[in-house]
């Protein structure tokens, strides 16, 4: 398969706007089934998981080839294709020099022959190869004896770059795990969250934690001082399953899916307290202030949601739907008005995502796959979007 066909364009479409453009090749079907998407913004590399057990390697800001590709698969590196998981569920990266390091989480064979989940594999990839560090692979422990640790359901995986840790989500247990990425060892007693903890989304020195509990009193959103890993809660009257979260000077913007409903709701973090949100308002008429649903603003189910923050400082939101359609959302310097417009797409079942940014943060490309085929690329604070297949 050539991937460096990824940058050759067949078909461009303009509809109202915005210009999609779709990507196709020589080759076609570049990708079967992606799942996962991260970025090494400092070395300028994207990773792509394909199901089974391959990886794809790309320069993020030109969508080239990294060797071969797939960078790893039975023919092309046989070795680390047999480290990794044939389904993976989660999926990190940690750069460190111009090593990108991958944490991956999936169903593990252990050396008994048993399937574990509790298992994390660690890749280091070179701009070359892929080599395993000595701490790999990482089993997590929720430290009760008298459960197995084995089958528990791990819900996000995410990492702080910046203070070197990371996270997982335990929604069996109701834990935090704290890693260091250096060397794999426990840098925090896992951190007890009320409920069902599911994704992560970390800013400006706060990781926010959803909760997909159908417990009321536990219906919050759980936020982590990264500093001291005190925490506030801010209740959301809703249980949720994916999150999202972005400051820029003047506020910070919280999005919040209803894990019962395709219901985003759209909100301002009071960042005094870090225990309140309050809606924020529409400035695009005929839509609701402080959330979108089906029929106002979504239009199937909701696969994923990311937010961007520009060089120029405005935030962008991305909602990505099985459709294909992304749900763009441009927020006013304030945090206090936004406004949404639909992106249709030629791909479906879109979700995962990630972005390339500077030093500060500032992001210049979003990237999100589409499931059944394709590897979304947006320009940050454009409406320009190529689907590569």
């Amino acid at each position: 398969m050539i991937y460096k066909s990824l940058k050759i364009l067949t078909s461009l479409f303009i509809c109202a706007s915005f210009i999609v453009s779709c990507g196709s090749g020589t080759s076609p079907g570049q990708f079967i089934s992606p799942s996962h998407v991260v970025v090494d913004s400092t070395n300028d590399r994207v990773f792509v998981t394909e199901s089974p057990q391959q990886l794809v390697a790309l320069v993020a800001s030109t969508l080239e080839d990294i060797g071969d590709q797939p960078i790893v698969n039975e023919a092309n590196d046989a070795t680390t294709f047999a480290l990794l998981p044939r389904v993976v569920s989660n999926f990190a990266l940690f750069q460190t020099g111009a090593i990108s390091r991958l944490f991956i989480m999936g169903a593990f064979v252990d050396a008994n022959g048993n399937r574990v989940l509790n298992r994390i594999r660690v890749l280091d990839f070179d701009g070359t190869t892929f080599t395993q560090p000595s701490f790999s692979p990482i089993d997590l422990s929720d430290g009760d004896n008298s459960t197995l640790d084995t089958d528990n359901s791990y819900a996000d995986m995410l990492v702080d770059q910046a203070n070197s840790r990371l996270y997982i989500t335990d929604a069996t247990t109701g834990l935090l795990y704290v890693l260091n990425p250096a060397d794999g060892t426990t840098l925090n007693a896992p951190i007890a969250i009320a409920g069902t903890p599911q994704q992560m989304s970390l800013d400006n020195g706060r990781l926010y934690i959803c909760n997909s509990t159908s417990t009321v009193a536990n219906q919050l959103v759980t936020v982590v001082n990264s500093s001291d890993f005190t925490t506030t809660t801010i209740d959301v009257g809703a249980p949720c399953r994916l999150i999202a979260a972005k400051s820029n000077t003047n506020g910070t913007v919280l999005l919040v899916k209803r894990s019962d409903s395709q219901t985003i709701l759209i909100l301002s973090v009071n960042t005094t307290t870090f225990a309140s949100a309050t809606p924020i308002n529409t400035a695009t008429a005929g839509f609701l202030n402080g959330s979108l649903s089906a029929g106002t603003g979504i239009t199937s189910s909701i696969g994923g949601i990311s937010l961007s923050r520009s060089t120029s400082g405005i935030v962008y939101g991305y909602l990505s739907e099985l459709d294909g359609n992304i749900q763009y959302l441009t927020f006013g310097t304030n945090i206090d008005t936004y406004t949404i417009e639909t992106l249709s797409t030629s791909a479906t079942d879109i979700t995962n995502s990630d972005v390339l940014t500077d030093t500060s943060g500032n992001a210049s490309m979003a990237f999100i796959v589409g499931e059944t085929g394709t590897l979304i690329n947006i320009d940050v604070g454009t409406t320009s979007v190529t689907v590569n297949n």
